[in-house]
């Protein structure tokens, strides 16, 4: 204890600024060092870096997800001109142009009439885009901004004007066409007007007609009136056909005009314009032998009106050859003069 109070009064000196007193001095124990008093100072700041929080990674790898504690940023961009121009009206139902132009929202564009901007709704026609209150009728001035309008030849017409100078002519009637059109024989015609110039039947759109000088007409009443006619059963010859004797027949149709047997073997013989069978040709030529009912070709006897095969030229009853022997007919038959003697008297 002698030794701890003995310490205190040397700090006390010190801490006075008086010297100790001798007496009290003492060495301090080997062990014991004197403490070193330091001088009180502030902390010294300590700067840390502010670091991002490190991403986390969902497990999805087709989906990367921001950290969820990473706050939501809203850019808002402002327009300029967003003090000074009014909101853009609302789009307007498009409406239906015979050029399928459109009714858009407002833009930067500039009138192809006025050649102003456009800072509201415009149209487009022609390629170029207008102000609706500025697309007119070239003819009449109509506005044409919000309606029904058409283009010809570069020039913006509206229905009226239209029908007027552009529109197509039915060839019957001569007035403009303004819906559906037919368009035949180099014409255009209202289809109510497109009808067959012999009956009147009017061609549905499935229909088919035919020509001739330059006139339609339904098949019926065309093959009735142009197609050939079959010289043999008279109706109109409309696929296969024979020509024989500067006439149309049908395949069918061109036989005998006697016995009306087919020509099996293309032969026929031609009489006053009409084809027959060789029996039928020498009846009409009066050149079959009464006799054998053959035809006679080559020499011949004309007697009783007829004409007979030297050879079948005999009397009917003796049966003798007549060609340099008198005879006398009876009933259209020939007799040597004793046998018509003998049997007629």
């Amino acid at each position: 204890m002698d030794e701890l109070d003995q310490l205190l009064n040397e700090l006390g000196a010190i801490s006075a600024g008086a010297p100790a007193s001798p007496t009290a001095t003492s060495a301090p124990t080997p062990s014991m060092p004197a403490p070193v008093v330091a001088p009180v100072l502030p902390p010294a700041p300590i700067f840390t870096e502010a670091l991002p929080p490190a991403p986390v990674f969902s497990k999805q790898p087709s989906n990367i997800s921001p950290p969820a504690t990473a706050p939501r940023v809203d850019v808002l961009i402002v327009s300029p001109l967003a003090d000074k121009r009014p909101p853009a009206p609302a789009p307007a139902p498009r409406p239906a142009h015979a050029n399928d132009a459109d009714i858009l929202p407002a833009s930067s564009r500039t009138c192809a009439s006025c050649h102003e901007p456009i800072h509201g709704a415009y149209v487009v026609a022609l390629d170029q885009t207008w102000h609706p209150a500025h697309l007119r009728c070239s003819v009449c001035e109509k506005v044409l901004g919000t309606g029904t309008f058409f283009e010809h030849e570069g020039a913006l017409l509206c229905q009226q004007h239209h029908l007027e100078l552009a529109a197509p002519r039915c060839a019957y009637c001569s007035n403009a066409i303004e819906e559906r059109c037919v368009s035949a024989l180099g014409k255009t015609w209202h289809p109510e007007h497109f009808f067959c110039c012999h009956c009147g039947k009017v061609f549905a759109a499935t229909d088919g007609f035919l020509e001739h000088q330059g006139q339609a007409y339904c098949e019926e009443d065309y093959l009735a009136l142009f197609a050939p006619k079959c010289a043999g059963c008279v109706r109109p010859v409309l696929a296969d056909t024979v020509n024989a004797l500067d006439k149309v027949w049908h395949p069918a149709c061109f036989a005998c005009a006697e016995c009306k047997a087919p020509f099996a073997n293309g032969t026929f013989f031609p009489y006053e314009g009409m084809p027959y069978c060789e029996v039928h040709y020498h009846a009409k030529k009066g050149s079959l032998c009464p006799a054998c009912t053959k035809p006679i070709v080559g020499k011949c006897i004309n007697a009783m009106d007829k004409r007979w095969h030297p050879a079948c030229f005999v009397c009917s009853f003796c049966k003798v050859t007549l060609n340099k022997t008198p005879f006398k007919g009876h009933e259209n038959k020939p007799f040597c003069n004793p046998c018509h003697t003998r049997l007629y008297g």
